[in-house]
């Protein structure tokens, strides 16, 4: 699916809905992972992609519902950022300048809820290659079942941090920091833009 594809299909999409963590959420899966990590890349999720230089995704995220949340210390997930190519291609793909893009929360906030987790993974959770994927909760909401969508987190034959979406797949790029821990939440950089709809979904309506 290109991104014109998934634009199209997210006002029909939209029913899904974004999860809010409870207020003192703590995420357990893999805490033990992000104390190990005494090196704190920035203060929070927020301050992470702007120190990345990754202003389009800040331009998203301040677009969206989730700025107030990516801005404070002590929210608790894991975030997939798009690197700037990655999120620039997929605007190109959508054939909508980013201007009218910023203006369309809900398919920002569609596809901003399916980059983040509800608990934080650090790349020890992810399993060594050769060994079957870990099936981890977005923060978005499937538009029948309500039941979180979920993404395949697994090594490839070299070794490389992988995650599968619906539609695509993406790799965690951000060499000698794969672990980005800002403030008590983990982000990891990727090179595609996760795709939560599927292009087959239309033709089985």
């Amino acid at each position: 699916m290109d991104g014109a594809t998934f634009w199209a299909a997210a006002p029909q999409s939209a029913t899904a809905t974004v999860l809010r963590l409870p207020a003192g959420a703590v995420a357990q899966d893999d805490s033990v992972g992000v104390a190990a990590i005494s090196d704190r890349y920035a203060q929070s999720i927020y301050g992470c992609v702007v120190k990345l230089g990754y202003k389009t995704l800040a331009a998203v995220i301040d677009a969206s519902s989730y700025a107030k949340m990516f801005k404070d210390p002590k929210t608790q997930v894991t975030v997939f950022a798009p690197d700037n190519s990655a999120l620039l291609e997929f605007i190109e793909d959508t054939g909508v300048p980013l201007a009218v893009l910023l203006k369309q929360k809900t398919q920002l906030d569609l596809l901003v809820s399916y980059h983040v987790l509800t608990r934080r993974h650090t790349t020890q959770f992810w399993p060594p290659r050769g060994q079957k994927a870990k099936l981890v909760n977005t923060m978005l909401k499937g538009p029948i079942t309500k039941a979180p969508l979920q993404l395949k987190l697994y090594s490839d034959a070299d070794g490389d941090f992988q995650v599968e979406a619906v539609d695509n797949e993406a790799e965690l790029n951000c060499p000698g920091k794969i672990n980005l821990v800002c403030g008590q939440s983990v982000v990891h950089s990727i090179d595609e833009v996760l795709m939560p709809v599927a292009e087959e979904e239309d033709d089985r309506k």
